[in-house]
């Protein structure tokens, strides 16, 4: 700490660091930058110090980033639906790089001349589709859970919630 101009500044050296209540209770004479600065403008009346820098940094948590992917299947072994339903999450594909879940919204199979498009738990197909392609499952809150054609524009079966 050394008087400027009838007060005094004390200042930090290098690898040390006033905690930011500091800075705000006496005053940075520059910049806070991480919750602490390295000057304040006086003495510390409770006889505190300088802190070592090391004791403020923190490994900030990783940023999280979510995608939503939509992709078509198409197979004729019906046996791939089955075996999506029961894959074990996660799916870690690299570090930081993992698939946490997947829903499955539509299954559309073969149904003598034509098809049959069901919905899976927590889907279902809005009103106007069941009624344009026929529906083969009863109605439940304007919504059936499987239509008998495949729909046109990659439609598929909407959330119920």
């Amino acid at each position: 700490c050394s008087p400027i101009s009838g007060d005094y500044q004390c200042r930090c050296e290098d690898q040390y660091r006033w905690p930011c209540d500091q800075c705000v209770t006496y005053g940075s004479c520059d910049n806070i930058t991480g919750d602490t600065c390295g000057c304040i403008s006086g003495i510390p009346v409770d006889g505190q110090y300088c802190q070592a820098e090391d004791q403020y940094t923190s490994t900030a948590p990783p940023v999280i980033h979510q995608f939503f992917v939509s992709f078509e299947l198409t197979t004729r072994d019906a046996g791939v639906v089955e075996q999506l339903r029961n894959i074990r999450y996660p799916i870690i594909f690299s570090e930081g790089v993992q698939l946490s879940t997947m829903n499955i919204s539509t299954v559309c199979s073969p149904n003598n001349t034509s098809y049959q498009c069901r919905c899976e738990d927590q889907y279902g197909w809005p009103c106007d589709m069941c009624s344009t392609y026929g529906q083969c499952s009863s109605f439940l809150n304007n919504t059936c859970g499987c239509i008998n054609a495949l729909p046109p524009n990659n439609t598929y079966c909407q959330p119920l919630s």
